[in-house]
This record gives structure tokens, sequence and C-alpha cells, in this order.
């Protein structure tokens, strides 16, 4: 694995993932999401946005190393959307429902925070693919993919 574009992929899809969801939670759907979880958010004083950060990392470094291991090959726009937006399903669909069942957490807010999420990492897939390249780490370049 080269790890140059592992660092790169990573940090270049956290700042990309970062970035939309604090326009999409805190400008977008602030209002929304003050209602729909009114029981459940922490007072302000309380909020960390450091294990927001932490979170982030964690998994855009996930999204990262196991990139280059399940690409079938497309283009990197195509192979990085598609492998994002797995990856938004896998995280976000069961929890909205099991947020939903064990917490004062409504489901159908649940669901359109999964469906954000899903999109989110579909973006933030394609930054990384991108890259990687559309030979996802094996030495191909980004700009291989219009052959």
């Amino acid at each position: 694995m080269d790890s140059k574009k592992l660092i790169m992929a990573w940090f270049g899809g956290f700042l990309v993932m970062f970035i939309i969801g604090g326009i999409w939670h805190n400008f977008v759907m602030l209002d929304f999401n003050a209602a729909a979880y009114a029981d459940v958010n922490l007072p302000e004083e309380q909020f960390s946005l450091l294990y927001i950060i932490i979170g982030y990392l964690i998994f855009s470094f996930m999204m990262a190393y196991m990139y280059p291991m399940g690409i079938d090959g497309g283009t990197a726009l195509n192979e990085g959307m598609k492998f994002g937006a797995m990856m938004g399903i896998f995280m976000s669909l069961p929890r909205a429902f099991i947020f939903a069942g064990a917490y004062k957490m409504p489901l159908d807010a649940n669901l359109y925070d999964a469906l954000y999420h899903v999109i989110e990492l579909a973006i933030g897939g394609i930054v990384i693919a991108k890259i990687y390249g559309s030979g996802g780490g094996n030495g191909e370049s980004a700009e291989t993919e219009s052959e």
C-alpha cells in the first residue's frame, strides 16, 4: 500500500466530509435537527467538537485504508461513489433503526440523516478515489480514467 496516497486520501476524505457535515448539520438542517432530537441533544456547553473530529478522522482513515481493497477497476469517480455510498449505508442505515429503537430519536429524522450520510460518504469516497487514482493505489493516476 502506498503510504503517501493513504495519508493524502485520509486527510482529503476527512476535510471534505467534515466540511460537508458541518454545513449540513449546522446550517441546512439546524432547526430540523434541533426539533427532532430535542430530547437527546447535548446542551451547548457539553457539546464536543473534538469527539466529532475524532470520529471523522477514524471513519475517513477506515475508508482510505479499505478503498484499494474493494474496487472493481472502474473510473475513480464511479468506484469512489459506489464505495462511499456503501460505507454510508453500512454505517448509517442500521444505526437509524437502532437509535430509533433504543433512544428518543424519531425514525424519520434518523432515516433523513442516514440518507444524508450515504451522500456525504459517496462524496468522500470520490475524493479518496481521486487521490488514489483509478487503479486504487496500484500506481495508475486518476488521469488514466478517460481512456
